[in-house]
């Protein structure tokens, strides 16, 4: 069977030259790390950082029908979007479970839903199929032609603002502008997957290496660094956003995941309604939840198993090391009635370890939450 060729993204060059380690993810060449995984992920806490994220999928919603489309197939409710305004959602199954997650952009005309990059396809053939029961809607997949950057971390509002020399003040958290730069069309959100202040950048592909070495020159004035998947991955631990494959996957639902304020089942259709509606009610067999231990020396990776006293009672779903707490952390799902419990034991290499049940996110004051 022939091997699935390897994706780049606009900026594999500039990570290249950059000296970045890179790594095979979701079918993408990826920047790992630059300076190192620990010093990008405290950077990003402390100051800004810029991330490549344009291997995630962007893939456009019209028609006249579009709006039902989305309502029925995701969690939320994107009747409340007008032009300007991002929501966060999961795509559904029938089951009530977890396609995958997204953020939906209400554009003029259209939704643009950014999607993972390791769902993708499969997303795309999902709503081509669900999309066959409605009469007018339309679905266009741009993610070959679109790149995208994450400006992320507490001075990602000043750097912004003298970059593009206009005020971000009225650009609220999940909301988006349209921009020109160098007669080329943007769109810039105030999103991000950190926990810290930040915004999301759109482009057309053609133009990525020339933008990207434009944001890196003229940020080094505000001390602008590079951070890569690692850094990225940590810093999502720590606020206690879910990764799909690891928190969400088709067995999984939002409620199950903690996310129940994203589900909207007072819609007239939505996928897995009896389902989500009997969780949301209390009947449910199991939650994420946050764990976490002053032991350094065994870090819970996804698998390890969870128990109470000799009983197995959940598995971590994700786990590492918070160079800012000076812990480890992990997130895990436990059975349902063993969440009143404030301390659990993980079997790690052999080793007998408490962990104590930490309420999400593990970091509690960042430049978003402040």
């Amino acid at each position: 069977m022939e091997e699935k060729k390897i994706k780049r993204t606009p900026l594999y060059q500039f990570h290249i030259e950059h000296n970045a380690k890179m790594i095979n993810f979701a079918g993408y060449e990826m920047p790992l790390q630059y300076e190192g995984i620990i010093k990008e992920s405290l950077h990003t806490r402390r100051s800004v950082s810029i991330f490549d994220v344009s291997h995630m999928g962007e893939i456009y919603v019209g028609g006249s029908d579009a709006l039902s489309f989305l309502s029925f197939i995701s969690s939320n409710d994107p009747s409340k979007l007008t032009y300007g305004k991002v929501q966060y959602s999961i795509l559904l199954t029938e089951k009530g479970t977890c396609v995958d997650d997204l953020l939906i952009y209400k554009l003029e005309d259209k939704y643009l839903c950014v999607v993972n990059a390791v769902n993708r396809f499969k997303d795309l053939g999902y709503m081509i199929e669900m999309s066959k029961s409605f009469k007018d809607v339309y679905i266009e997949d741009k993610s070959d032609e679109i790149f995208q950057v994450a400006i992320q971390g507490p001075r990602s509002q000043p750097f912004m603002e003298e970059f593009f020399d206009r005020s971000f003040s009225g650009v609220k958290y999940y909301t988006f502008i349209e921009l020109d730069y160098m007669g080329n069309r943007l769109i810039v959100s105030r999103t991000g997957y950190t926990g810290e202040d930040g915004f999301e950048i759109y482009g057309d592909k053609k133009i990525a290496l020339d933008f990207m070495n434009d944001l890196f020159r003229r940020g080094s004035k505000f001390n602008l660094k590079l951070a890569g998947l690692g850094a990225r991955d940590i810093l999502r631990l720590e606020m206690g956003y879910p990764l799909y494959g690891n928190e969400l996957t088709e067995e999984v639902t939002p409620v199950e995941a903690g996310l129940e304020k994203f589900v909207k089942i007072d819609k007239e259709k939505i996928l897995g309604k009896e389902v989500l509606s009997e969780q949301l009610g209390g009947k449910i067999e199991k939650k994420l939840i946050g764990l976490a231990s002053d032991e350094k020396r065994a870090i819970p990776r996804t698998g390890v198993e969870v128990f109470y006293k000799n009983e197995k009672i959940g598995y971590v779903t994700s786990g590492g090391y918070s160079y800012l707490l000076d812990k480890s952390i992990a997130l895990a799902y436990v059975k349902y009635e063993y969440l009143k419990l404030d301390s659990f034991t993980l079997k790690i290499r052999e080793k007998e370890i408490e962990y104590k049940k930490e309420t999400l996110p593990f970091i509690k004051n960042t430049s978003l939450r402040k």
